[in-house]
Formats: structure tokens, sequence, C-alpha cells
């Protein structure tokens, strides 16, 4: 898993398109996966997990809704896409953070599983984004 999410930050290119909304958005994303990575080398999951779910309700606010918004206002056919796959993205945190609550174990590797995974669906969304936003020279 962690070499998994190493290659993905090191491919980091792959995720970036040359417009600011959608690379500031993988730049963070791609810091939490980092952080989640440090954690879970350094064990420090019990320790560090809630502020790691801070920043991923904060990245979700401040980063997933403005993406959504503007797809909205521009009528783009992805907004449904990116509406659900925010909606995915903010049910699995919370159901994450209550695994917390609950004590569960492999806590951070399955949270860094899931961000994984929902980053690469990401890219393909953000791929069919482009051309709305090239469209509209949003960059």
């Amino acid at each position: 898993m962690i070499k998994l999410a190493k290659e993905q930050l090191n491919n980091k290119s792959e995720y970036l398109f040359n417009i600011e909304m959608l690379d500031t958005k993988t730049e963070k994303l791609f810091s939490l996966i980092s952080s989640i990575i440090k954690i879970i080398e350094f064990q420090k999951c019990k320790d560090e997990i809630y502020s790691v779910f801070f920043s991923l309700v904060h990245f979700a606010d401040h980063n997933l809704k403005d993406l959504e918004i503007i797809l909205k206002d521009l009528k783009s056919k992805t907004y449904n896409m990116q509406l659900n796959h925010n909606k995915d993205f903010v049910e699995n945190i919370i159901k994450l953070q209550n695994d917390y609550k609950a004590g569960k174990d492999n806590l951070c590797r399955n949270l860094l599983s899931f961000i994984l995974k929902w980053s690469k669906e990401q890219k393909e969304i953000d791929k069919q984004s482009i051309i709305v936003f090239e469209k509209n020279k949003i960059c």
C-alpha cells in the first residue's frame, strides 16, 4: 500500500493539467496522501488521524465544493459525475471517522487505500472537465 501510494506521488504530473483550480486541488490532495504515508510509517495513526480527518473535511469544503459550483455554473456534463464523486468522498470520510470512534484497526491504511482510489477516479473526471475549463478560459 505504501509503495503504491509513493508511486502515485511520484507520478503526480499525470494528475496536473495546467488549470489552476484542478492543480491546486491535486496538490492539496497529494499533500494529504503524503501526510497519511508518514503517519503510517511512523506508526502514529491513533495520535495523528484526527488532524487528517480535519484536513480532509477542509479539502472537501474548500476544493471539491468550489469545483462542483463552477461545473454547475458552466452547465458542464461532468457536473453530476463530480457531484456524485464528492458525495462518495464525504460519505467515506464519515464512515472512516465512525471506524475511528469505534476503535477499528487498519484505519490509516484503509484511509490511504480509499484516497488513492478516489484520486485516480478524480483524475478521470478532471480529464473530462478540462474541455469545459479551456472552452470558458478558466485556467
